[in-house]
């Protein structure tokens, strides 16, 4: 392979005008185009993949279905676009062509529709819009998180069904996974546990942790809801991780979660920061300061705390 002959994302992005994550979006829930790989197992992509990508682009922008025509040749979608006009509007899976009029809590809105509607390819449609319009961080911050908080208080007012939230926490997780996915990583990039201790099974604010350490370069090991203490220590021993995040939705547990903070203290020692975020936290500060964790109050204090540790091993 000639690497002369091939480009990286970023500079697919700029020949292109998509943002990276699109492009893999593309590329992996449509197959539009299919880049090779170098020995260190990296996307490149060749001049036929950024023709097809360009003329995709132009194809979605007069209106048309990226899921109908992802597949198609590079002749057809130049036949394509002669056949429709550039200011012709058709009807799409979802409106990318008025970014103004995205906004975080449009987006909420047409969710919790899409959720009591028990509708799950409408509400994989307004996510989909979302994270073309919007940064991630603001999809996830803005739109997801703040999304589960008014499903909760619906839930408990009687105003919204459990099958509601379930079929909601289906597709976000899915979503989340995706956008996880998606993130290239260094082969040399610092790792990060995650995991959510015992009784805590809410795993969508973890998820949206793993997210954001990705985007800061770090290898997230993803282990889920519910582990003991001693596990998640076993974990961070036999994976050589730089660092531990814990999520806690909640302190429902409260008796439990104390001891199980105070083992897991005990078993790393202070041999790596450990990040403890959610909304459990408020009712455990006296735990979590005695185990010398971070706090995690806020996504941009998150972001400035891995990019330090990586700066300063």
């Amino acid at each position: 392979m000639k690497s002369v002959n091939f480009h990286t994302i970023r500079s697919v992005a700029q020949r292109t005008g998509l943002k990276p994550h699109l492009i893999r979006t593309w590329e992996r829930r449509y197959r539009a185009i299919v880049p090779q790989r170098t020995p260190t197992n990296r996307r490149v992509y060749a001049e036929s993949d950024i023709e097809k990508l360009q003329l995709l682009k132009q194809s979605v922008e007069r209106g048309h279905s990226i899921s109908q025509i992802a597949r198609l040749s590079r002749k057809k979608l130049h036949e394509l676009l002669r056949t429709t006009p550039a200011g012709r509007k058709l009807a799409t899976e979802f409106d990318s062509r008025d970014a103004e009029s995205v906004s975080p809590e449009k987006c909420q809105r047409q969710a919790l529709l899409a959720i009591a509607d028990l509708n799950p390819p409408k509400l994989e449609q307004v996510l989909a819009s979302a994270v073309v319009n919007l940064s991630r961080t603001d999809v996830i911050h803005r739109v997801i998180m703040p999304l589960f908080t008014t499903i909760g208080d619906r839930w408990a007012a009687g105003q919204l069904r459990i099958t509601c939230e379930h079929m909601a926490t289906i597709v976000v997780r899915s979503f989340l996974w995706d956008m996880l996915r998606s993130v290239e990583l260094a082969e040399n990039a610092p790792k990060i546990i995650l995991a959510t201790p015992v009784g805590q099974w809410h795993e969508l604010g973890l998820l949206a942790v793993a997210v954001e350490a990705a985007e800061c370069g770090w290898r997230p090991i993803y282990f889920g809801p519910n582990l003991p203490a001693e596990e998640i220590a076993f974990a961070v021993e036999r994976t050589g991780a730089q660092a531990l995040a814990l999520y806690i939705a909640h302190s429902l547990d409260a008796g439990r979660l104390p001891l199980e903070l105070e083992k897991l203290h005990r078993y790393i020692n202070g041999r790596i920061p450990v990040f403890v975020g959610g909304s459990g936290c408020e009712a455990l500060k006296s735990s979590i300061t005695k185990m010398k964790a971070i706090t995690i109050e806020e996504v941009l204090q998150f972001r400035k705390k891995l990019r330090q540790l990586t700066d300063n091993p």
